[in-house]
């Protein structure tokens, strides 16, 4: 029996790439890949879902650029969004743990 592992590869975590269990902290990842996008015009890591191994290694190991270095987040957010944005991700819980608490 095989087991296949339902994701959308652009917005997977490191657990789910590995087929650990999915907690709260997967869908605080998923929610900040959406930021880096928001804010770069880009997502973290350029993956190749028929390459799972190619995958796993860069959602896992690789750190992404950060979305202030991209030439698409100068041109399409500009400086004032960007701190507009950072204000924003300043309310957020610091983690998981803390997010889950304020889910109801």
């Amino acid at each position: 029996m095989t087991s296949e592992r339902m994701m959308t590869p652009e917005y997977a975590s490191p657990e789910q790439v590995r087929g650990d269990q999915i907690t709260t902290s997967t869908d605080v990842y998923a929610l900040g890949v959406l930021v880096y996008e928001l804010l770069s015009g880009k997502r973290p890591f350029q993956v190749n879902p028929g390459n799972p191994l190619e995958m796993a290694r860069m959602i896992c190991e690789q750190d992404p650029e950060p979305p202030s270095v991209s030439s698409a987040a100068n041109a399409k957010v500009g400086s004032a969004g960007l701190s507009m944005v950072s204000n924003v991700v300043l309310l957020l819980p610091a983690n998981a743990d803390a997010l889950s608490r304020m889910a109801v």
